[in-house]
């Protein structure tokens, strides 16, 4: 049973291979409850990840396999998202982007648990 949590990981570590979007893709096939799909490119759109979405996530900087991550635990529709380091490594203009993301997050009804040093 889905139990509507999931987490992203300090260091992100997606399949390097696939698209961006199969990436996202692979997480709401496997990962997603049965109630509902998610919308790949809306959360692609929403991340600013939709002009990588047909390039290798190897291909990706730092911060864009960040929202990768971020991208691929949301697809799975979690109740409870927990943030292990997201922010870590970036540059303060990624910082306030990364900021504005949990905080729309949070208002759109997810409940965040985030750890950040």
């Amino acid at each position: 049973m889905h139990a509507g949590i999931n987490r992203t990981f300090q260091v992100p570590r997606p399949f390097l291979t696939l698209t961006v979007r199969e990436n996202v893709e692979i997480a709401v096939a496997y990962g997603r409850s049965r109630n509902g799909a998610a919308d790949v490119g809306a959360i692609l759109s929403s991340l600013d990840l939709a002009a990588f979405a047909d390039q290798p996530a190897g291909e990706l900087n730092s911060a864009h396999q960040k929202m990768l991550d971020l991208a691929r635990a949301l697809a799975t529709g979690p109740r409870l998202l927990l943030v292990d380091e997201l922010a870590a490594g970036l540059n303060p203009a990624e910082l306030e982007r990364i900021a504005g993301k949990l905080k729309e997050l949070a208002r759109s009804g997810i409940a965040l648990l985030v750890v950040e040093h």
